[in-house]
């Protein structure tokens, strides 16, 4: 061959390298915008469609980090602002100072803001299981496996939701894909982004940790045949201490009292959850409604495909997912955002069998490989129809101001324990009131009772939470019928106010016998 026909073979090649390139390139900007804009669907109806409690608690504290931080604003509405962002917290407020700064930007609040946040981080996660898929070998399996991320219906209703978790996510992914570059490298860099990444995600949200450690023995263990043994045990040890440093320092020295009743009644007491039988029905039955169970048990056949190390990485992510559940019982199987990692675990190690399955059905005939394509793109497509026919089915258009109303029907200055179904965040985002003390539905004598909490004595209870308040909110009315004790004795109290869905009890004013 000769000198100028070997350099045209090398033009060539590598105008086949650039032309593949920017396709790759392309086809990445597509699915990732894709899967953005989903998320956005139904995008003004207020974030109540998915666990609104946990959504409007965030934005209550953005919305009071927003206002304080106005340079002319009313100290008595700052004042209040302030009273009412008065909720737990068990994580750094991260989500909403960054959404209170967005507020800042566009100038004025809007809690759409946050739902784009979340829509954003749930892409930067898809990007980066398209690259663990990468580095596991599959090139086809990779862009089926931004499919199984972007697509499942619950995936689009739990990823825009207005919580630390989707961000965690994110960070969590990226930190998978750092710990398969140490793994490979085996270079200190390395070592320090995946302690940086992971360090990140415990600090958004601190279950993050039982991830990262999964992820930080799986690169342990995959190292182990390498020499330099208590070099890489010291090594393992410092990233992960270097990752969970942030949210232990903020746990021990900013809500050292908070983190310790979470622990002593979500982690201690229901600990005698996991030695139940139906503890594990119940956590497969949330599965099976977010992924199914096939796409699960599939993902652990794929990763038996893939090289022992890089899969040992990924299982150990999974091992990080199954410690968290055991640890937080009743959540993982009542709370569908505790398994929001499945999505991402089943897309990275689905991926390997993507790929088996592309060699042997996609690389033959042009139109078999159409048709491989077609199947894939119509799954997906019918996914996100399947989501937003969901998101649109329920509108909760008018909700906000109707609590408006009721807002303006309760005494600004009144001090209230209330009957609510989401512990009066409706109220206290739309409404401007806050509950001093929730008064406990079924359910959550259903988990005191599970937790050894329950109390049997009504009237001790009763005088117990009411005393020092003025007036007693229900709008869960049909909980207050399934509790003829407490309806008995509140119809013992005036009537202060009453409307469409709620009755305000005036407990300083008991009716004449």
């Amino acid at each position: 061959m000769s000198a100028s026909e070997t350099v045209a073979m090398g033009r060539e090649e590598n105008k086949i390298r650039v032309s593949e390139r920017i396709r790759t390139i392309v086809g990445l900007i597509l699915i990732l915008s894709v899967g953005f804009a989903l998320r956005l669907a139904d995008f003004d109806d207020p974030p109540l469609d998915f666990h609104g409690t946990r959504q409007l608690r965030s934005l209550i504290l953005a919305r009071d980090f927003y206002v304080r931080s106005l340079p002319d604003a009313d100290p008595a509405l700052s004042a209040l602002s302030r009273d009412l962002s008065a909720l737990e917290t068990y994580e750094p407020p991260i989500l909403e100072r960054v959404l209170a700064s967005g507020y800042r930007m566009i100038g004025r609040e809007d809690w759409r803001l946050g739902r784009v946040f979340s829509a954003l981080f749930w892409t930067v996660a898809g990007f980066f299981v398209w690259l663990c898929a990468r580095r596991l070998g599959a090139r086809a399996g990779a862009w089926a496996a931004l499919a199984v991320m972007f697509f499942f219906p619950m995936s689009v209703v739990m990823s825009r939701s207005i919580q630390p978790d989707p961000w965690m996510c994110a960070w969590i992914t990226a930190s998978i894909w750092a710990g398969l570059r140490w793994r490979e490298s085996g270079r200190r860099r390395d070592a320090i982004l995946t302690a940086l990444l992971g360090g990140t995600a415990t600090l958004i949200k601190a279950f993050a940790g039982f991830f990262i450690a999964g992820i930080l023995l799986g690169v342990f263990a995959a190292r182990l045949r390498e020499d330099g043994f208590r070099a890489r045990a010291i090594e393992t040890v410092g990233v992960g201490l270097a990752a969970v440093a942030p949210s232990l320092i903020y746990a021990a020295a900013l809500t050292p009292g908070r983190s310790g009743d979470f622990l002593s009644f979500w982690v201690v007491s229901l600990s005698g959850m996991i030695l139940d039988p139906g503890f594990y029905a119940d956590w497969l039955a949330m599965l099976k409604g977010l992924i199914t169970l096939p796409a699960i048990f599939l993902s652990g056949l794929s990763l038996l495909s893939a090289e022992r190390g890089k899969a040992l990485v990924i299982g150990g992510a999974w091992a990080g997912y199954l410690a968290y559940g055991l640890t937080v019982p009743y959540q993982i199987t009542t709370h569908e955002y505790y398994s929001m990692m499945i999505y991402p675990l089943c897309a990275i190690s689905l991926a390997p069998l993507f790929e088996l399955l592309w060699k042997k059905y996609g690389e033959g005939s042009r139109l078999r490989r159409c048709a491989a394509a077609a199947i894939c793109c119509a799954g997906a497509f019918y996914g996100g129809y399947v989501a937003v026919g969901r998101l649109r089915a329920a509108d909760y258009r008018l909700e906000p101001a109707s609590w408006r109303r009721v807002g303006e029907a309760v005494p600004a200055d009144a001090s209230l324990i209330g009957l609510t179904g989401d512990y009066g965040m409706r109220l206290n985002y739309y409404g401007w009131r806050r509950l001093a003390l929730s008064w406990r539905t079924a359910g959550d004598e259903r988990l005191f009772s599970a937790a050894g909490r329950g109390e049997s004595d009504f009237e001790a209870l009763f005088t117990a939470l009411t005393a020092g308040q003025d007036y007693f909110f229900v709008s869960a009315l049909n909980e207050l019928a399934a509790q003829p004790e407490l309806l008995e004795r509140l119809e013992g109290y005036e009537i202060a106010a009453e409307g469409n869905g709620y009755i305000l009890y005036d407990l300083r004013r008991v009716k004449e016998p």
